[in-house]
């Protein structure tokens, strides 16, 4: 009788000659089998599935935002965990933890959709009471920022300018002696 055996997703599953079984018992007290082996691999993949699903979290979604553009709040789920993600300190060399990366689920864009995306986990927030009454009292200040930018271009556009009059005796020089050729602004 060999032993036959592979390891998925830190299971070990081995191979039973007498009854032609792939099985796996060592999963949350109960033995998993089936004469396929990607059979058996699906079943420990639905367990998990499951297992995400059970234990999912309801959060906010905190959009970038940035140059003007209005950072949106949505409503996602947190369905997996992907890991950290680690950065290399150049100064150092040593790789250092940078953030927690997870797979969220949201209706984005402003369709009925729902979509899947790899996060960081710093632009998530609990979906409390604070968090939406901070990200009003956000949604305020960016609206009188915005506001505030307006009028400062409308005051930058009205600041007077020169005109072709200013550098008459330049353009004379560059033209000739005729700047009746040259632009008028209106």
């Amino acid at each position: 009788m060999s032993d036959i055996k592979t390891v998925y997703r830190g299971h070990v599953i081995r191979y039973n000659d007498n009854s032609e079984e792939w099985y796996c018992s060592d999963i949350e007290g109960k033995g998993y089998s089936n004469e396929k082996l990607s059979r058996l691999k699906a079943a420990i993949d639905k367990m998990y599935l499951d297992r995400r699903k059970k234990v999912s979290i309801r959060v906010l979604e905190i959009g970038h935002g940035g140059h003007g553009r209005y950072s949106e709040l949505t409503d996602a789920i947190i369905i997996e965990y992907l890991g950290a993600i680690y950065s290399r300190n150049y100064r150092t060399g040593v790789n250092e933890f940078d953030y927690h990366k997870v797979a969220v689920s949201a209706k984005r864009d402003r369709t009925d959709k729902l979509t899947r995306q790899e996060k960081r986990l710093s632009d998530l927030a609990d979906d409390t009471p604070e968090v939406r009454a901070a990200y009003e009292e956000y949604t305020r200040v960016f609206n009188e920022a915005q506001e505030l930018y307006r009028k400062a271009e409308g005051l930058r556009e009205a600041i007077p300018r020169l005109t072709i009059d200013a550098i008459l005796e330049l353009v004379q020089i560059k033209t000739g002696g005729n700047a009746d050729d040259v632009g008028r602004d209106a």
